[in-house]
């Protein structure tokens, strides 16, 4: 809580300004401004602070739950990349025997 030093006149907490309210659908008429003092302030902050760690204790839940599914997918597809690899080896082998058996009947055919 801030105070004024008697120089600055007053030991009451000064008022800090939070919402501003419109006071009517008139656009020509001066939004209200509602100032509260600083222990409210607080308060209202605190609530807040209460309320966001409430919305992330509901959320956490469901944010473990897709954390789990991406591990699983993640998982699912390392071994599908592990099965093109193995397949992969198995055609470059493939293809290489190709190319020797083709170079063996082309020296043949010369």
């Amino acid at each position: 809580m801030r105070n004024r030093t008697p120089e600055q006149g007053s030991n009451l907490p000064t008022p800090i300004r939070l919402t501003i309210h419109h006071t009517s659908l008139d656009p020509t008429e001066v939004n209200k401004v509602e100032k509260k003092p600083p222990e409210v302030v607080r308060l209202l902050v605190k609530r807040q602070i209460l309320d966001s760690i409430d919305q992330y204790h509901e959320a956490l839940p469901l944010l473990r739950g897709e954390m789990k599914e991406t591990e699983e997918a993640l998982v699912r597809e390392k071994e599908v990349l592990k099965e093109c690899d193995a397949i992969a080896e198995v055609l470059r082998a493939k293809l290489e025997e190709l190319r020797q058996s083709s170079g063996q009947v082309q020296n043949t055919n010369l």
